[in-house]
């Protein structure tokens, strides 16, 4: 019993934690982070528990009457948005645990279905560099189910519950380039044969290192209906690799521009797997998303790139530039602005007018 209430007493910090959680449950890292919002949810009614549990203890306590009250607005509450989160998350669609097999690869991946008629236009989620689980993309497969689309998120190879070999030294050569995208044009594959899934309209999205590995997947497959890429390089892998150098990864705009960085990189000859010859070559409407401040890719020639491929070959490409925004579109976050990373204004409005006119979605 005296365990019980030295928890009553001390329960202001784990309440100041469970309204941290409900005030975050919306909230970019949040939901960047976590696997699902529903993991909130639970959250929440746990804290409801343990908020009524100590509010029954306090009650003999030397807890004053305020205290008590907020205990039981918090157990209400928590259970109340709990609840509410945990439906919302639920009935929005559901999910399918999938795999699929390409070159020696055994590839596991999660099928979201949006609940409601379909047959659904179709997007695969193609991954960035780096050894992250499929989780980690959930925010974005978490936004286009939910506006309606059916999604298919998978582990790269070597990654997550994938078999086969995660290639980190020669991430960006040309062979592993090519590898990535047989995956990827596999993975559409397999979500277009899906019978909840509109063949003619299946597409891809990606970021960062998908800038090549997408016009790639997209030549081998040959039936992707729309390619939608966030801070994509339309250079060579080496000209990528030697921006990156000169900037050191970091944000431009705290010390060598954009403009600058990109000229130094540009006296070197270019090298390594060049996105340009599928570009040239295929017909699938395209978007790319580039941030103005990218410390990784260098934007400003991509999309030069693009305005040369658009106006030249008549290539049914688009792009959107957000000022001030860097890798992935997010903000830079400076000193005493903002905890968490934030996404550019405009940046799900922009996708999600591109890719309704692409699939006549409504």
């Amino acid at each position: 019993m005296w365990l019980l209430r030295g928890a009553a007493r001390s329960c202001g910090p784990i309440l100041v934690l469970f309204a941290v959680a409900l005030i975050f449950s919306h909230i970019t890292l949040l939901r960047l982070l976590l696997p699902f919002r529903f993991i909130i949810a639970e959250c929440l009614v746990v804290g409801g528990l343990a908020s009524a549990a100590a509010w029954y203890f306090a009650r003999r306590s030397a807890v004053g009457g305020f205290m008590r009250s907020i205990l039981l607005l918090s157990a209400v509450g928590g259970l109340i948005f709990g609840i509410l989160q945990y439906r919302a998350e639920s009935l929005a669609y559901h999910q399918t645990v999938i795999s699929f097999d390409n070159q020696d690869a055994h590839l596991v991946g999660t099928l979201y279905i949006p609940n409601g008629h379909g047959p659904h236009a179709g997007i695969v989620i193609v991954h960035g560099a780096g050894r992250f689980p499929r989780c980690i993309y959930h925010m974005w497969a978490d936004h286009f189910v939910r506006t309606g689309y059916a999604v298919l998120l998978y582990d790269k190879r070597g990654v997550g519950g994938s078999s086969g070999h995660y290639e980190g030294e020669n991430n960006v050569s040309t062979a592993n380039v090519e590898l990535l995208a047989s995956d990827a044009s596999a993975a559409l594959r397999t979500l277009t044969a899906s019978p909840e899934v509109r063949t003619d309209a299946v597409g891809f999205w990606g970021v960062s290192q998908a800038g090549w590995i997408i016009p790639r997947a997209a030549v081998l497959n040959g039936h992707a209906a729309f390619m939608m890429i966030v801070s994509g390089p339309t250079t060579t892998t080496g000209e990528q690799m030697e921006y990156a150098r000169i900037t050191g990864e970091h944000d431009p705009g705290t010390g060598i521009t954009p403009q600058e960085a990109e000229r130094l990189m540009s006296e070197r000859p270019s090298s390594g797997f060049d996105p340009v010859p599928d570009l040239e070559t295929l017909n699938a409407p395209g978007l790319w998303l580039q941030g103005d401040h990218d410390w990784r890719v260098p934007a400003i020639k991509s999309v030069r790139i693009l305005d040369r491929l658009i106006k030249e070959s008549n290539r049914p490409y688009a792009y959107h530039i957000f000022p001030g925004a860097g890798h992935a579109i997010f903000l830079p976050r400076r000193k005493g602005e903002r905890l968490i990373p934030e996404l550019a204004p405009g940046y799900w409005q922009a996708m999600d007018d591109w890719l309704a006119h692409q699939t006549n979605h409504k």
